[in-house]
């Protein structure tokens, strides 16, 4: 993806403005809600007015690509919250088709080197994706060393702002590693980790790789009704979820599920199966299919507790696909 940041011309004024209005619909999702951003009874909401960015030296608008197809925005001027600020992002903007594939964060870490100095980067609160992806991309261009306030700031109109400052001609590598939290992990992210500990147990002690495993329940438009996940590691089958619709339990399905990762198991080789279910949930179940409780943890809240379970695979399969043999799962790629 060849991601490229070029500087607009007054002739590109034309197209900034239209991209405004895209701009205006993004942001209504999260402020529409606000005073001042009811929609017109046009439908339609006013375009920002960019001319400025034409007439004023201290101002530097500027297109966004990706292999040549215009992909946003950014606007950078020097107007901050106090005189010192060298830099303030005043407007930035990615279209919706490539929001979430880095595009933003490779342009905002372009300006940043662009134009050294001390940045002042604004956020509207109510706009809380606009928020986290600042905080992300500021995080790590900085390894942390930012400051974030809340301040009232007058440009384009009065509004509070979570204002984020740092100084961007700071900005020196290699620098010691830091910790940066996550709502979540991407599944490359999480690979990462997985192959890490992998390499550490073959070269350890030979072990065997761990194999992530999921089977889902759905129904013909696609919907997920119940599923089963985990990972086999080292000889044991250990499941992480399993959750069937409250309309499908005493079905079978919770059963078929059990029997589905079971079998996968032991075509995997593993000797036996682990499982944990809180004292509320489905201890019954699962003793019903041979677990047995291996240990019970307390301290959970509201005097909860949680069962550690264990079940051996015997050899013979319990999953038959016809009276030929067991059932055999088509393998993904599995690192």
């Amino acid at each position: 993806m060849n991601i490229q940041l070029k500087i607009a011309t007054e002739e590109d004024l034309g197209t900034l403005q239209d991209l405004s209005l895209l701009y205006l619909y993004d942001m209504s999702r999260y402020c529409g809600f606000l005073p001042d951003w009811k929609l017109p009874s046009n439908g339609i909401y006013k375009p920002y007015d960019f001319s400025l960015y034409f007439k004023e030296q201290t101002r530097y608008p500027f297109l966004i690509y990706v292999d040549e197809e215009i992909a946003g925005f950014a606007l950078v001027n020097k107007i901050g919250s106090h005189e010192k600020v060298d830099c303030n992002m005043a407007e930035f903007f990615i279209h919706a088709k490539f929001q979430g594939k880095k595009v933003g964060r490779h342009i905002a870490r372009k300006l940043f080197d662009q134009f050294p100095g001390l940045w002042e980067v604004c956020a509207i609160p109510e706009n809380t994706k606009a928020s986290d992806f600042w905080e992300q991309t500021i995080e790590e261009y900085t390894h942390g060393k930012f400051e974030k306030t809340q301040k009232t700031i007058l440009e384009p109109k009065p509004h509070p702002m979570i204002v984020r400052s740092f100084d961007s001609s700071l900005k020196s590598a290699p620098l010691d590693p830091y910790i940066i939290y996550q709502k979540h992990a991407s599944l490359k992210e999480e690979a990462i980790l997985i192959n890490g500990i992998i390499e550490e147990a073959i070269l350890t002690k030979q072990m065997s790789k761990i194999c992530p495993f999921a089977f889902f329940m759905k129904n013909i438009e696609g919907k997920i009704l119940g599923g089963i996940k985990g990972v086999s590691l080292y000889g044991c089958l250990y499941v992480d979820l399993l959750w069937v619709s409250s309309e499908y339990r005493h079905k079978g399905f919770g059963l078929s599920l059990v029997q589905a990762a079971e079998e996968l198991g032991r075509q995997r080789h593993c000797t036996f199966s682990c499982l944990t279910t809180m004292d509320w949930e489905a201890l019954p179940f699962y003793e019903r299919q041979g677990y047995k409780v291996e240990f019970t943890r307390s301290g959970y809240e509201k005097n909860s507790k949680m069962h550690l379970l264990r079940k051996t695979l015997s050899i013979e399969p319990m999953l038959q696909e016809d009276p030929k043999g067991p059932k055999k799962f088509q393998e993904d790629s599995i690192a």
